[in-house]
């Protein structure tokens, strides 16, 4: 299965609410054991809090082995590729107090 979020949410994706509708469509489809390509060949732009509420929370529920085996994100210019990186070291080094 292929998203494309740039059809959904426009080409600049942002906020973490839309972040989080786009968690859940992921978590369903990944529940029913199906692979999923995201696929941000339309995505001009890429904010930090829609990328954590989406692919942080999937990176800290279920790990890098997710995103190696059956959640590949396609397509992504610098701006998104930048956002990302951000995104998944700050889940792998979280700020203990």
């Amino acid at each position: 299965m292929t998203i494309h979020p740039a059809e959904q949410f426009g080409d600049t994706l942002k906020t973490r609410f839309l972040g989080g509708q786009l968690h859940g469509q992921l978590q369903a489809s990944l529940a029913n054991g199906s692979s999923v390509t995201v696929d941000f060949s339309r995505v001009r732009g890429l904010g930090h809090s829609f990328a954590d509420e989406c692919f942080g929370v999937l990176f800290a529920e279920h790990g890098p082995e997710l995103f190696r085996t059956r959640l590949h994100l396609t397509g992504m210019n610098e701006n998104v590729k930048a956002v990302l990186r951000l995104v998944f070291t700050d889940r792998r080094n979280p700020v203990r107090h």
